[in-house]
């Protein structure tokens, strides 16, 4: 039957409530230290215990699933996102990281571009590249002025196109409505009310300074403030979770 895990198990569940007693007498754990496979402290089980028992004995002190003789064991399915989903992971594990000193623009990912400056749209960079995307500059205008031509596999989707809009889409901020220059650069994740406000995985913010706060954050923001959201090519590709897995323990304490 199968688990929480999706791996099928060769013994029932739920397991019969007279195994686990059992398993302590013939393991001489818990009460039956010192009494393992003493005929006279035998729990209340069956005569004959069924095979599956036996390998459940094996999987408690291996931590290995036994393969029964004659049954092939399922590996289980691969589950399937798309890269922006993905890039939605990676961001999350970043949550926290600061520049160092304050107010230095030092942090990983402006190393990692090779240039100390305000950092959100470098943070977007290292989390595209991360995943074998192609998004990579640090300067947000100059991503939206690609986007609204089409250029660098970049495209434009206008505020009035929000549904539209997909989990790990970028998302640029105008904090100054009307002169159409963008400040400020996040990953959309999802929207708290469609068509008003949605939350972010931003770089290079805070609560006191949205577009050069220093800190990797998960920010609520406002349709009105969004200059554009822009598509990169292949975002909606899929990957496979445990793939992402791998990719953020191998980014785990990169400098």
């Amino acid at each position: 039957m199968p688990d929480q895990t999706g791996i099928k198990k060769p013994w029932p569940l739920p397991i019969p409530k007279w195994y686990w007693q059992w398993q302590l007498w013939k393991l001489g754990l818990g009460a039956y230290k010192g009494h393992r496979n003493d005929p006279k402290m035998r729990p209340p089980a069956p005569a004959r215990i069924p095979a599956w028992a036996w390998l459940r004995i094996k999987f408690t002190q291996t931590g290995k699933v036994p393969k029964p003789k004659g049954v092939v064991m399922p590996r289980p399915k691969p589950v399937m996102i798309t890269k922006g989903q993905a890039l939605i992971i990676v961001a999350a594990s970043q949550d926290g990281i600061k520049e160092s000193p304050p107010n230095s623009n030092r942090v990983k990912y402006s190393a990692w571009y090779g240039y100390v400056g305000p950092w959100c749209a470098m943070f977007y960079s290292w989390l595209s590249h991360a995943l074998g995307l192609s998004f990579h500059y640090m300067s947000v205008p100059a991503a939206v002025l690609d986007a609204r031509r089409k250029r660098n596999d970049l495209t434009a989707i206008e505020r009035n196109k929000w549904k539209k809009v997909k989990a790990g889409y970028g998302v640029t901020y105008n904090w100054n409505p009307g002169d159409g220059i963008a400040d400020h650069i996040g990953s959309f994740v999802k929207w708290e009310h469609p068509g008003s406000s949605f939350w972010a995985w931003e770089g290079n913010t805070s609560a006191g300074n949205d577009s050069n706060g220093g800190e990797v954050q998960y920010r609520l923001r406002y349709l009105t403030n969004v200059e554009c959201f822009i598509k990169q090519a292949g975002i909606d590709d899929k990957i496979d979770q445990a793939t992402v897995l791998k990719i953020i323990a191998a980014l785990k304490g990169s400098k």
